[in-house]
């Protein structure tokens, strides 16, 4: 039995192929032939902006819900810092995904305070 690779109509197919005492061929099998594109597995990429605390200081307020569309600028919390009430905007649109913190608590700078996707 020999295997050949035949191409038709731009797909490949790898065929295996028998021949018969009578000086005949039949054909064991044929398949597709995967490439190594139909292998790899796909994956939805999903860029996700996550905002953190730019200094440390307390939540004032939070002004957003998880599942709330966004855009670019619009005010998501309120950092009390210093006696100075800061206001942390998206820096892209987007949706909240996870809210990481809540009215009332303390903030470190750098602390992951909003994700939005």
């Amino acid at each position: 039995m020999k295997k050949y690779v035949v191409t038709v109509n731009g797909i490949s197919y790898e065929v295996e192929v028998e021949e018969m005492t009578d000086g005949t061929h039949v054909v064991e099998k044929i398949e597709p032939q995967r490439n190594q594109e139909s292998q790899i597995e796909t994956r939805e990429v999903v860029e996700k902006t996550e905002i953190s605390a730019p200094m440390p200081g307390n939540i004032l307020k939070v002004l957003v819900k998880v599942g709330e569309k966004v855009n670019s600028g619009d005010t998501l919390m309120i950092l009390e810092a210093l006696k100075m009430e800061n206001e942390i905007l998206a820096s892209s649109d987007g949706e909240v995904s996870s809210i990481n913190v809540k009215e009332g608590q303390a903030v470190d700078t750098g602390e992951l305070l909003v994700v939005l996707a």
